[in-house]
């Protein structure tokens, strides 16, 4: 993961398995109403941003083999230097 600044932006470089990753984790927190209720409407909105664009650049999760798919990439990223990834 790679990150820079400049002015009022933020540019983040993921790897694919680390979007995929956030993109699970932001999906179930933005389908979780409970959760949804005890943050403020900024942060829903950014949650809600984010998860239409990592929706918009990923095709792993309208695969039929997205569960596998994930699980690799949790993984890959708990083991990046494993010969079987």
């Amino acid at each position: 993961m790679i990150s820079q600044k400049s002015f009022d932006k933020i540019l983040i470089n993921l790897k694919n398995s680390e979007a995929l990753v956030l993109f699970e984790l932001i999906t179930n927190l933005n389908e979780n109403d409970q959760l949804l209720s005890e943050i403020d409407e900024s942060s829903q909105r950014v949650m809600f941003d984010l998860e239409s664009v990592l929706e918009s650049i990923l095709t792993e999760p309208f695969r039929d083999n997205y569960k596998i798919l994930l699980d690799n990439a949790k993984k890959e990223i708990l083991n990046p230097d494993s010969a079987d990834l």
